[in-house]
């Protein structure tokens, strides 16, 4: 196991969103709108949904509440949750901007003495700078426990859950660019460590911040050029302390993580079907053990196949050149590639991506990582059933990293009761690598979720 050594100073959050604070306030002349929480029109703060869960977690021994709380019999653990979001956007032709917050109190069922808050916040704008400059930022952030984590939904589900046509999902996926508000706001915003396979390391409790800012020109409707910048920080709460019982020492492998990026990027459109981009980016990540620069140069071409498939193959170079390593494996110099499809007619959506880069998104010294993912999810228009499935993979490539892969499956079905209110129940499996947790005597996760939400609009 790896030894985190001297304890050192943690840098202030607001170092990571003070400089896109501005950017995003230009974007509008705040108005105070008033607070109409049951509204589906008009202006003010509205409420989208408000839910009630119970799950049921079971193994992973040394994760999450199982590892801080002995009296979880077999790591089993039953949690009861509600929650809320919350949001107000203001469209414009000129500027917009958008405020998500979701706040969630857990208490424990076989765990009386657990309970937990945990908050998520995104806010994302925009302003047109003129006829062909616009302006784009974001900011996310997330203080949750990994018990959490394990019932939430993987991003490439909330993308193929997403009510759209096949040209806007086709669209946002090869090049960014759709019409669609919702997949605009998912696959547009910076992303965070919001996942069990991300955050497994940090313990039982963790907070993940991300901010970004995009500058874009259309030189014209086929070719776009973009600039952007952004900022990220991953770390263990002092909340992790509050689990444990007396005496039981906190096991936790990575402390935190920071990384800042900067980036250029051309997009253009070949033909109505075909797109290609060119992606020069330069990183920095820092950790407790390691602080390295990473630079990456990135050649895309996408193609819709029909009016039902579109695929996106990439290929490029990653140079890798650490500052401060605690596993010595000096400059290199490495291929990357990735590629994604996606498939969509009436009831289905299908998507799925592979990628191999030169990252290490814990800064633990991996040399690369490789990641897939899948989502399916169907749902006939007008009905009350939807089904959904999805999986993912993460691994660390390194000396130090014998198979240090973990791998997710999950599987859920929702029926509607009425216009308003949704029932739903899914089961989710997770696997984590031994190596890195090995004083972990089981580490697969199994976990049941119930879920009774309600929207004061109407669903479709």
């Amino acid at each position: 196991m790896l030894s985190l050594g001297r304890k050192k100073r943690s840098l202030p959050i607001w170092r990571f969103t003070l400089p896109f604070t501005p950017l995003l306030c230009a974007a509008q002349n705040f108005e105070p709108y008033y607070f109409n929480p049951f509204s589906t029109k008009g202006p003010g703060i509205h409420l989208h949904t408000v839910s009630v869960s119970s799950a049921v977690n079971s193994g992973a021994q040394g994760l999450g509440l199982s590892a801080a709380i002995p009296t979880a019999e077999k790591g089993v653990v039953s949690i009861v949750q509600a929650a809320g979001v919350l949001g107000w956007a203001r469209m414009g032709t000129v500027s917009n901007i958008s405020v998500t917050y979701s706040p969630s109190f857990s208490r424990g069922v076989s765990l009386l003495n657990y309970w937990s808050i945990n908050q998520a916040l995104s806010v994302s704008g925009g302003r047109r700078l003129g006829a062909k400059l616009s302006l784009n930022g974001s900011v996310n952030l997330i203080a949750m426990d990994f018990n959490q984590l394990l019932n939430g939904a993987s991003p490439l589900t909330n993308l193929a859950q997403t009510p759209a046509t096949f040209e806007e999902l086709s669209s946002a996926v090869l090049s960014g660019k759709t019409a669609n508000t919702q997949l605009a706001a998912l696959t547009g915003s910076t992303p965070i460590v919001s996942t069990p396979e991300t955050s497994f390391l940090y313990g039982v409790r963790h907070l993940s911040l991300a901010s970004g800012v995009t500058l874009a020109y259309e030189r014209s409707t086929r070719s776009a050029f973009s600039l952007s910048l952004s900022g990220g920080r991953t770390q263990v709460l002092g909340e992790n302390d509050r689990f444990l019982a007396p005496g039981l020492p906190l096991v936790v492998q990575l402390q935190r993580t920071s990384n800042w990026a900067a980036g250029a990027g051309w997009n253009y459109s070949l033909t109505p079907r075909d797109t290609v981009s060119v992606n020069l980016t330069t990183s920095r990540i820092v950790s407790d053990y390691q602080n390295a620069f990473v630079s990456q140069a990135t050649v895309s071409l996408g193609r819709k196949l029909s009016e039902r498939w579109f695929v996106r193959g990439m290929a490029g170079v990653g140079f890798f050149n650490p500052l401060r390593e605690s596993l010595p494996q000096g400059r290199f110099t490495r291929h990357e590639w990735g590629a994604s499809v996606g498939y969509k007619v009436y009831a289905h959506t299908f998507l799925g991506s592979y990628t191999s880069l030169v990252s290490d998104i814990f800064g633990l010294g991996a040399n690369s990582s490789i990641s897939s993912a899948g989502a399916w999810s169907w749902k006939l228009p007008g009905h009350s059933t939807s089904v959904s499935s999805s999986f993912g993979y993460s691994q660390m490539v390194g000396s130090a990293f014998p198979n240090a892969g973990s791998w997710s499956v999950s599987s859920g079905v929702g029926q509607s009761l009425n216009s308003r209110t949704v029932l739903s129940i899914s089961y989710r499996y997770i696997r984590f690598p031994q190596h890195v947790f090995f004083y972990s005597p089981s580490n697969s996760v199994n976990g049941l979720t119930t879920s009774l939400s309600w929207s004061p609009s109407m669903r479709e």
